[in-house]
């Protein structure tokens, strides 16, 4: 079973924040279709849509604005652990 990659979390809440998968690719500079990926990597790990998608637009799925709050405050509260280990080193 595939692990989830913290990379799918900071991509889907990129994308999320922006409403732009070229705005997250070019935050990122990796490639458009590299941050797709990651989106499908997590939905398919989730086994959810996270985003309603029709050709010139998306929009969060109920289940992915849920999913958002969530990865938000799991990488926010790595973030803050990562940095208080960088100043107790």
């Amino acid at each position: 079973m595939a692990k989830l990659d913290m990379q799918w979390l900071e991509d889907f809440i990129l994308v999320a924040e922006s409403h732009n998968f070229t705005s997250a690719a070019q935050v990122r500079g990796v490639s458009q279709s590299q941050v797709s990926r990651n989106i499908q990597h997590l939905e398919s790990y989730l086994n959810v849509a996270l985003f309603e998608r029709t050709p010139g637009w998306f929009r969060l799925t109920e289940q992915g604005n849920l999913f958002l709050k969530t990865a938000k405050s799991v990488t926010e509260q790595l973030r803050s652990a990562e940095e208080r280990l960088k100043l107790s080193g």
